[in-house]
């Protein structure tokens, strides 16, 4: 039961990130041409995204099961990109902001703005802890 709940949860976790890798790029696209600054400065957003994706791939490639079968690591997973989508889903469809209903543009960046922050942070955890379990440990010497 365990491996099953382990593999749907592997799986998910790849779709998360990319649909929420994708609503995030929207927002900052649309935010950025907005206030006419330079897709240059998004990097800064995007690429923490993007690392966590080329490790995710090393993990698949390399077959790591310290980290692909680990089921506390892709429950986390899970759960940060589901809270990154609520985020990005309050930013693009709630119309009782009164920033989404009075600026227009039926986006709120304000909210969105404001987690940013929140979104790095999770992100970076994920990566350290996939770096984390990706280091040799006692036990892989015994076996």
């Amino acid at each position: 039961m365990i491996k099953m709940i382990n593999g749907l949860l592997y799986g998910i976790k790849y779709f998360l990130l990319i649909l929420s890798f994708a609503f995030g790029s929207y927002i900052i696209l649309y935010m950025y041409q907005r206030l006419n600054k330079s897709l240059v400065d998004s990097i800064y957003i995007a690429l923490p995204f993007v690392i966590l994706f080329i490790l995710f791939a090393i993990n698949m490639l390399a077959n790591q099961k310290r980290v692909t079968s680990n089921l506390f690591y892709n429950l986390t997973c899970c759960l940060v990109f589901c809270v990154i989508l609520f985020i990005e889903y309050r930013a693009l469809f709630d119309t009782n902001m009164i920033a989404n209903s009075k600026l227009g543009y039926n986006i709120n960046f304000n909210y969105f703005a404001d987690n940013i922050n929140a979104i790095k942070v999770m992100i970076v955890g994920l990566i350290l802890g996939d770096l984390l379990f990706m280091l040799p440990n006692s036990d892989d010497k015994k076996a």
